[in-house]
């Protein structure tokens, strides 16, 4: 059996798959219903202990608690309402303690956490930056897209008019040219929000959204502009090129006669 604190140092990582989980849970309830009643009790205990920031609390409650590890099930909801209560504590206790920020269900983190600072007061944008430079260097993939319309996290910045959150996530590594389904680009998303509705203030970070998504080079399209052919040329300049040569026709017959000259000279002078 392993030691307390070995035991609370591996509490998050999450040796089953969520459908193993569920086996599992319901062979426990088969065999003991209290000790699975007492697994759901503890579970939702976590929750709330991380939603509030209360680490010692939390450390604590892993020491007395019987079972191995958390249910993946209650750690990712944990880990969830921590960033978005921005328990910077907690999230560092979790990562700590086995959790696995590359697993599938997490792989989502950052769309879902911009979607809720957008919802935020304008005043309070900065203050979610802590928590997304914590994700960013435990290694969540800026420029993952997520399924159905393929946004990555700077295309939900950019839709959301989020420059400071733009900033950041370019500092990361964020593709400012990556493409998204119906050819939608960041710096399109940024054009298309409505600034008839933005405040001030929003306004004046909507141009410096614009203006640092073109200074990093960002496109509206992937596609190449359609190539167009030469005009036809016009009689004008059909006749000046048709003046031009003709003066160089003249030219070359007047050198030509030049040159005859010279030589009936210089035959005349070697002759006497």
């Amino acid at each position: 059996m392993p030691h307390e604190a070995e035991r609370v140092r591996l509490c998050f990582r999450g040796e089953r798959s969520p459908m193993d989980e569920m086996k599992w849970l319901q062979r426990l309830k088969e065999r003991d219903p209290t000790s699975a009643a007492n697994v759901v009790a503890n579970g939702q205990l976590l929750m709330e202990l991380a939603r509030d920031g209360q680490v010692r609390a939390l450390h604590m409650a892993m020491e007395h608690m019987q079972e191995d590890h958390v249910l993946s099930f209650y750690a990712v909801r944990m880990f969830r309402v921590a960033c978005y209560e921005r328990r910077l504590d907690v999230l560092r206790f979790m990562l700590a303690n086995g959790f696995d920020l590359e697993q599938t269900c997490m792989r989502d983190v950052l769309h879902t956490l911009v979607e809720k600072i957008a919802q935020d007061d304008e005043a309070s944008h900065d203050t979610w930056q802590p928590v997304l430079r914590l994700l960013l260097d435990a290694g969540v993939d800026v420029n993952w897209q997520r399924p159905g319309d393929l946004y990555t996290v700077l295309h939900v910045a950019c839709r959301s008019n989020l420059y400071a959150i733009t900033y950041l996530l370019l500092i990361y590594g964020a593709d400012v040219n990556a493409i998204a389904l119906n050819d939608d680009m960041p710096l399109l998303c940024a054009e298309r929000v409505n600034t008839a509705v933005l405040s001030p203030r929003a306004l004046a970070s909507h141009r410096e959204l614009v203006s640092l998504l073109l200074d990093a080079q960002a496109r509206r399209t992937w596609r190449r502009p359609a190539s167009t052919s030469s005009p036809p040329a016009s009689s004008s300049s059909l006749s000046i090129q048709s003046c031009v040569t003709s003066f160089a026709s003249i030219s070359l017959g007047i050198q030509l006669d030049t040159t005859e000259l010279f030589e009936q000279s210089a035959s005349t002078l070697f002759h006497q």
